[in-house]
């Protein structure tokens, strides 16, 4: 069974946040199902620097050196079936380890559906849920932010730490809710980084698909845009990874994500197996391609 890994590492003197990161994550959104499917390589960037000043004091620059990023680890699961038939999947950088604090965003997502009472359904419900993600991220990050000053204002000139989706069936229909985690550098003469999260619609695009069927693309993108742009409704769909219980969505979102993996290259951010589920409006849930993650992570 597959597991999210921390790595955690001392340095005398310092502070050393971990970052784990490196994705792409395909949403093939039809009338009846919704696919998610992603690579599993994670790489693992080690910062380590002075020790951080109290918070809000002005920081002196760091006194090591830079960024090292370790080997790609290929067995990563970026998709999480949670409670209540709850998909979950996220971009960016979801494990973060410092001295003192951390972040697991598969662990937030578990916590913010597990708190999440289950009073109504469908939009609302996912609504509430990524609303109670976005608060547990948020202190989160912050934490990570106070022991790890320099670290994470380096990850906020990259853009969003992390972003989650969520999804569910209820009632014969099929909802979706985006997060986004994001942090800003003040322009003060203290620079703090700004922590804020908040929901989000996904952006969809065609993919030579027919019949409304839809496309999200995100993390490393650019390789499956542009093959969608080009891509004819008859064209052969090609797929390596092992699949059950797939259909051809099922199968363009893996080529999609196959594309990508090819194009980054053996040393590349994203790489490893395809994982692959669908959820359909009936509230089922059917892992296609999953060679190492649990049929169900709660």
């Amino acid at each position: 069974m597959r597991k999210n890994i921390v790595l955690v590492m001392a340095m005398a003197y310092s502070a050393c946040a971990q970052v784990i990161s490196g994705t792409v994550i395909v949403i093939n959104r039809t009338e009846d199902q919704l696919i998610v499917a992603a690579d599993s390589r994670v790489t693992t960037t080690q910062f380590p620097s002075a020790p951080n000043p109290p918070f809000g004091a002005v920081p002196s620059a760091p006194i090591l050196s830079g960024p090292v990023v370790s080997p790609p680890n290929d067995s990563y699961c970026k998709i999480a079936v949670l409670k209540n038939q709850v998909i979950f999947t996220a971009v960016g950088h979801p494990d973060t380890q410092g001295r003192l604090a951390s972040v697991n965003t598969f662990d937030e997502a578990r916590s913010a559906v597990n708190e999440t009472k289950k009073t109504s359904a469908g939009q609302s419900h996912l609504e509430e849920v990524a609303n109670n993600w976005c608060a547990r991220m948020k202190n989160k990050w912050n934490d990570v932010a106070r022991e790890n000053l320099f670290e994470v204002m380096d990850l906020a000139k990259q853009g969003d730490l992390i972003g989650g989706v969520f999804a569910e069936a209820s009632q014969g229909k099929i909802y979706v809710k985006a997060a986004h985690v994001t942090a800003t550098v003040n322009n003060t003469l203290i620079p703090l980084p700004n922590i804020e999260c908040s929901l989000v619609d996904l952006q969809w695009t065609g993919c030579g698909q027919q019949d409304g069927k839809q496309m999200n693309i995100d993390g490393h993108s650019d390789v499956a845009t542009n093959f969608c742009s080009e891509r004819k409704s008859n064209s052969k769909i090609s797929v390596r990874t092992p699949l059950k219980c797939a259909n051809s969505d099922t199968e363009l979102a893996v080529q999609l994500v196959e594309l990508t993996i090819d194009a980054s290259g053996s040393g590349g951010d994203v790489g490893g197996n395809v994982d692959a589920v669908t959820l359909s409006k009936d509230g089922r849930i059917t892992w296609n391609s999953n060679p190492d993650c649990p049929e169900n992570q709660d």
